[in-house]
């Protein structure tokens, strides 16, 4: 389960992934490891005032192999976290094949806490805003 903090600022995107203010950036990392989950990916985006993507961008990814993967994950999205600015909102993505459930969601603790967001879209024409 996540942290109560971690668990309260979660925000679920519409593909599954999830985004945390940065300052949670690495216990959101942590607790979603511990959970078993194999990380993989650290992105960020940036929001304008009015709640539209401005900018969004890979930071680090990570390919399973099967072999320690959760571990590794979590250090390669912990390197990743460094790269972070006060303004950047890091989305965080995990197992492909767990993210797809919504139980997975519920599994470490976030399901109560999340708000469906529009699919993040990085072309200047198809920016939405944040609901």
């Amino acid at each position: 389960m996540l942290p109560d903090e971690v668990g309260a600022a979660a925000k679920i995107l519409d593909e599954g992934e999830a985004e945390w203010p940065a300052r949670l950036a690495r216990q959101a990392i942590n607790a979603l490891a511990d959970a078993g989950l194999v990380l993989r990916g650290l992105d960020y985006q940036r929001y304008d005032a009015s709640g539209l993507v401005v900018e969004a961008n890979p930071i680090t990814l990570y390919e399973p192999d099967g072999r320690d993967d959760v571990e590794r994950s979590r250090q390669r999205l912990l390197e990743g976290v460094a790269y972070l600015k006060a303004r950047d909102t890091p989305v965080i993505v995990w197992n492909v094949r767990q993210r797809q459930r919504p139980s997975v969601r519920a599994d470490v603790g976030i399901a109560d806490h999340t708000v469906a967001e529009p699919e993040l879209r990085t072309s200047i024409g198809d920016r939405e805003p944040r609901r």
